[in-house]
C-alpha cells in the first residue's frame, strides 16, 4: 500500500518545491530545508503506518 501512496508524496515534494522557487527562496534557506525535512517525515511516518 505505502508504495502506492509514494508517488503522491513525491508529487507533493516537487508542488513545495516548484512554490518555494516561485517565491525565490533559495535551497539553503534554512524554512526550506525544514520543509523538505518534513515532506521526508511524511514518507517515512506513512512508510511506519503501513507496515505496523
Amino acid at each position: 500500500m505505502f508504495w502506492k501512496l509514494m508517488p503522491t508524496y513525491w508529487l507533493l515534494t516537487i508542488v513545495l518545491i516548484t512554490i518555494f522557487k516561485q517565491f525565490g527562496e533559495s535551497w539553503d534557506n534554512p524554512s526550506f530545508e525544514l520543509i523538505m525535512k518534513l515532506c521526508i517525515d511524511l514518507r517515512y511516518w506513512a512508510m511506519l503506518k503501513e507496515t505496523l
